[in-house]
């Protein structure tokens, strides 16, 4: 996906996006911020968001920080998981 394939360009992290839980962080003391929007109506917009949890529990551990920010499409993702402009 875009996001793995971003994540890992950065030297950042490595993972598969489809176990989101194994993502970890090889950012060292380094410090991510992630302004909102990483995901748009995909089919993985779940992975992503447990993806993004499990680096910042991993980065923590490292000495390294994520910090997100949601953004319109998050929320409107966490409103409503069953809403059809959110599961295409």
């Amino acid at each position: 996906s875009r996001f793995q394939k971003l994540l890992t360009a950065l030297n950042m992290a490595s993972g598969d996006v489809s176990k989101p839980q194994e993502f970890v962080w090889t950012g060292g003391h380094s410090i991510l911020v992630c302004t909102g929007d990483l995901i748009d109506k995909g089919s993985e917009s779940v992975e992503v968001i447990l993806a993004m949890m499990a680096l910042q529990k991993s980065a923590a551990k490292q000495g390294g920080r994520v910090i997100v920010s949601y953004g319109n499409h998050e929320a409107t993702f966490l409103a409503d998981q069953s809403d059809k402009k959110v599961q295409n």
